[in-house]
């Protein structure tokens, strides 16, 4: 036999119907098995007088192991979202970190200006001058100094201009 399917007679009386040169019947609370075809056949002639079409055993194991698989993708997916909660709490770790360095700098040129300003310069051009240091690079260097302000709309030769003239300044 085929694809099956199972018919439900929900109603008070027995269906009867012929599909093929075959006489169906169905009574009144039964379940029956039917070839696919003719299921779908007896259906779309019953269904007003209380036939109902049920899921077959293959179709109803597929259905539970469509479940599982959908509760499996459900815990996959909340797994991602714990590592992507984590990856964003060590993100924020960092930057707290990264927040408390400046805030000491600050403090640092605060407290000596002069000292701090040309210490903090010779740090940042200890590898490589201004001059060959990338946009990136001297907008990390112009946050050590407070005085500059408004660095990121700044272009790299302002940027470089701006650093030197506080160092400068410093040296006086």
């Amino acid at each position: 036999m085929g694809a099956t399917k199972i018919v439900h007679n929900g109603s008070g009386e027995v269906l009867k119907y012929q599909f093929a040169g075959v006489m169906i019947s169905v009574e009144p609370g039964e379940e029956r098995e039917l070839e696919k075809t003719a299921a779908r056949h007896l259906y779309r002639h019953l269904k007003s007088r209380g036939l109902r079409l049920l899921p077959s055993k293959a179709e109803q194991e597929a259905a539970a192991a469509g479940a599982t698989v959908k509760k499996d993708i459900a815990e996959v997916k909340k797994e991602a979202v714990k590592v992507e909660a984590a990856t964003a709490k060590e993100i924020l770790a960092k930057n707290e970190i990264e927040a408390k360095r400046s805030e000491e700098t600050a403090e640092v040129v605060k407290d000596k200006p002069k000292e701090a300003v040309l210490e903090a310069f010779s740090i940042a051009t200890a590898k490589k001058p201004l001059k060959e240091m990338t946009v990136k690079e001297l907008l990390v260097v112009s946050s050590r100094f407070p005085s500059i302000v408004g660095e990121h709309s700044m272009k790299k030769a302002e940027l470089i201009k701006a650093i030197e003239k506080v160092v400068a300044d410093a040296k006086k």
